[in-house]
């Protein structure tokens, strides 16, 4: 059956949609589907699809019918899907978003009194040594522009901000080291700002506590200060920085999570929590085989003693990376063997220092194992875009469909992926 991806604003969330399940209205298709959010919980969300004229719908594998939201207008429909995968490789290439991210959060910071001088000043003593492309006379034209229009005491502060080291590298918005007073969350919508507008003193009891390794409750509520969110999908607002967020500031996380988990003390809620391995049920869950098109089994889990993959500095990604690429390079067994490979543009992996080939990215696009930069606002306000690509990777089994993805939204995420069911 026809079937497209159908992503919620902002990407909070997905759902997988049956164009059948949908009731026809004249000429579209209308019905109300459950989004399972990101944060755990759901919404319903009405849905209305026009069909598309057959010429402009060519078949894809197994039948699928590309979904063209933009419309026909004689483009086939992969055409913009081709066209949006070329951008983003480019873009993460030359690693644009980081130093765009990074240009904003250092304007923001210093509020110089020419932005526009100021910006082409960090592109000239940033740009070349962050984006990574080769220099060609178009770009040393471009640089000996910028040179000419710089004024000398801004290019100086940028200069020494550079020497300060990689952990500048911050999303722009709400200071995740809490030299910022909490801003008025009267119009935001998440349970963080609900919790922190019922208890404004929260924040500035907190604000100068860390926990062990070093995160600031600012961090933690960044990305619900720096994204409104929206009046009927409550979202979190809040993400832990490490193990230690949630006890050291129980006070703002515990009300957030006994609303999104239904109420309650906090004590009676324990995640469950079943390794055994003879509690899996050996059954085929499509046994005529034409629904399931492919079985994802996904592990995540953070690293002992570090922040999160969001809160980590330069130094400390490096350092979980390390740890991960060497505990699975000790694996043994033909099921486990295989090869850890830094993402296209990472220079932390002393045995790949330029990152995987582009057929080892191929191949992994291919089945589906390969993690892109984050484009979620959450999450790069957040934090999960530091740094980027530099100590991200996959481990890629030598029997097909195992992988191991490092320091993505979490320090190991296992998975194992089978397309026959």
């Amino acid at each position: 059956p026809a079937c497209f991806s159908l992503d919620v604003f902002r990407k909070v969330g997905s759902a997988q949609v049956r164009l059948e399940d949908l009731e026809r209205s004249g000429g579209d298709r209308c019905g109300s589907v459950d989004v399972a959010l990101a944060d755990g919980g759901s919404a319903s969300v009405t849905l209305q699809v026009a069909d598309l004229p057959a010429d402009c719908a060519p078949a894809g594998k197994d039948g699928a019918v590309p979904l063209d939201l933009g419309g026909c207008n004689g483009q086939p429909a992969g055409v913009k899907c081709e066209t949006s995968d070329k951008a983003k490789s480019y873009l993460a290439q030359h690693s644009v978003q980081k130093l765009l991210a990074g240009m904003l959060h250092r304007l923001l910071e210093a509020q110089p009194q020419d932005p526009v001088a100021f910006m082409l000043s960090h592109l000239q003593t940033t740009g070349a040594s962050n984006v990574g492309a080769p220099k060609t006379a178009e770009s040393e034209a471009a640089v000996t522009v910028v040179s000419s229009q710089a004024a000398p005491e801004e290019a100086g502060e940028e200069e020494e901000g550079e020497e300060a080291g990689e952990d500048d590298d911050e999303p722009p918005g709400f200071a995740a080291d809490g030299s910022e007073p909490l801003p008025d969350l009267t119009e935001h919508h998440s349970l963080m700002a609900k919790v922190l507008r019922e208890a404004p003193s929260l924040y500035d009891s907190l604000r100068e506590t860390r926990t062990p390794t070093g995160v600031t409750l600012a961090r933690c509520i960044k990305c619900g200060v720096d994204n409104v969110g929206h009046p009927i999908i409550s979202t979190p607002g809040i993400t832990a920085g490490d193990a230690h967020s949630y006890a050291v500031f129980r006070d703002v996380f515990d009300p957030i999570l006994r609303g999104m988990r239904g109420g309650g003390p906090a004590e009676d809620r324990v995640q469950p929590f079943d390794v055994d391995p003879s509690a899996i049920v050996d059954v085929d869950v499509d046994p005529a085989g034409g629904h399931v098109q492919r079985v994802v089994i996904a592990l995540q889990r953070n690293l002992e003693g570090f922040p999160f993959a969001n809160a980590c500095s330069w130094q400390e990604r490096r350092s979980a990376e390390a740890a991960v690429a060497q505990a699975l390079a000790s694996l043994q067994g033909d099921d486990l063997d295989g090869s850890y490979l830094p993402l296209p543009g990472s220079e932390s992996f002393g045995a790949c220092p330029d990152g995987m080939a582009k057929e080892d990215e191929a191949a992994l696009k291919a089945d589906g194992l390969l993690f892109e930069e984050p484009d979620s606002d959450i999450l790069i306000s957040a934090g999960f875009l530091r740094h980027w690509p530099d100590a991200r990777g996959v481990f890629r089994g030598r029997q097909r469909g195992l992988a191991v993805w490092v320091n993505e939204e979490n320090h190991v995420r296992i998975l194992s992926a089978r397309r026959d069911g």
